[in-house]
C-alpha cells in the first residue's frame, strides 16, 4: 500500500516500523500499521528534516536498541548518519553526522547482555598509506580511535601504543 520501493540496502526492525532506505538510497521511511486502521500501512518519512544527513546516498544500516535506541546510516562517502529514535517520546527522530579522522567502511551493532556493542572497519591514513581499523564504539571514552590500559606499577609513560600492540 506504500508506492516507496526500497533500495538494495536491509532494512531494520524498530519497534513497531521497519526503516528502509527509498529506491534512490537517499531517504529513510517507516513502514508500519496505521495506527488507526491496521489494515493499512504507512511509511513516513524519517529524514524529511534532515535529508542533508543522508546524501549522497546510503550503504549500510545498523540499529542498537540499548542503552540508547539509535540508527547508524553509513553513507557512501564514509561519513555515518546517527538517529536517536523514540516514537514513545513524542515521535522523537533527531539526526547528527559522526566525522572520523578518516572515513567508514562498515558498520555493524551486535547484542550482548547489556544492550549492543557497535563495531565499525574505520579506513585511516597512516604514513601515507590506507590501512582498515576494526573498532568498537564505546560510550565511556567519547573519542574514536582509542588505546586504553591500565598499568599495575603506575607507569605514567608508554612505548607500546600503536594500534596493534596490546598495553597492559
Amino acid at each position: 500500500q506504500s508506492n516507496f520501493g526500497p533500495s538494495t540496502v536491509s532494512p531494520e526492525r524498530i519497534g513497531n516500523e521497519l526503516l528502509f532506505p527509498q529506491r534512490a538510497g537517499r531517504k529513510i521511511r517507516a513502514l508500519s500499521a496505521d495506527r488507526i486502521d491496521s489494515d493499512q500501512y504507512g511509511a513516513p518519512g524519517a529524514t524529511v528534516l534532515a535529508e542533508h544527513i543522508t546524501r549522497p546516498g546510503l550503504a549500510v544500516l545498523a540499529y542498537a536498541a540499548e542503552p540508547v535506541p539509535l540508527l547508524f546510516a553509513l553513507r557512501t562517502d564514509g561519513v555515518l548518519g546517527v538517529a536517536t529514535i523514540d516514537r514513545d517520546q513524542d515521535n522523537m527522530v533527531a539526526w547528527v553526522r559522526q566525522f572520523t579522522d578518516g572515513q567508514f567502511d562498515a558498520i555493524a551493532a551486535l547484542p550482548v547482555e547489556d544492550g549492543a556493542q557497535v563495531w565499525v572497519i574505520a579506513i585511516r591514513q597512516i604514513d601515507g598509506n590506507e590501512v582498515r581499523y576494526v573498532e568498537r564504539f564505546d560510550p565511556a571514552l567519547m573519542t574514536d580511535c582509542a588505546i586504553t590500559g591500565t598499568s599495575v606499577g603506575g607507569d605514567t609513560v608508554w612505548t607500546a601504543t600503536s594500534p596493534l600492540e596490546v598495553v597492559t
